[in-house]
């Protein structure tokens, strides 16, 4: 989080100026969340007075040195997460159906209007597919 004054990492591991989570380190097998504020695109990464910073949601890293294999228990050979039996799926149709901006348009300062749609249509597209999804049968 550059806001606070934390390293970068691109996690590419690609140049020393953006190196891997050393051995060791939790960032290599445990799931990690940053939290992600608009504007989004095209801004510096920190804090500035007078423009807009909506709290959106969080990145996610889902490192592969803690994956579970399919099937195996949390914990099997000191694996951390794993895949959930079901999960849902929205392709790129959907979110256009529900009325996705192609276009790239970045972020300012003062108007994230064109993000804030695209995630209403992402909602609106979550919505429609969960109508669609029945519960699980019990017993």
């Amino acid at each position: 989080m550059p806001w606070v004054n934390e390293t970068i990492c691109n996690c590419t591991g690609a140049s020393p100026a953006s190196p891997l989570p050393a051995a060791g380190s939790a960032s290599r097998t445990h799931v990690g969340r940053a939290p992600v504020f608009l504007p989004y695109v095209g801004m510096t990464l920190a804090p500035c007075d007078g423009c807009v910073s909506i709290p959106a949601g969080f990145n996610y890293a889902f490192p592969k040195d803690g994956k579970c294999r399919e099937g195996a228990p949390l914990g099997t050979d000191g694996c951390t997460w794993r895949r959930a039996p079901s999960a849902r799926m929205l392709y790129g149709d959907d979110l256009l159906a529900a009325g996705w901006d192609r276009a790239f348009v970045p972020d300012t300062d003062t108007n994230v209007s064109h993000t804030l749609a695209n995630v209403a249509a992402f909602a609106a597209a979550v919505k429609a597919r969960d109508k669609l999804v029945l519960a699980a049968p019990c017993g």
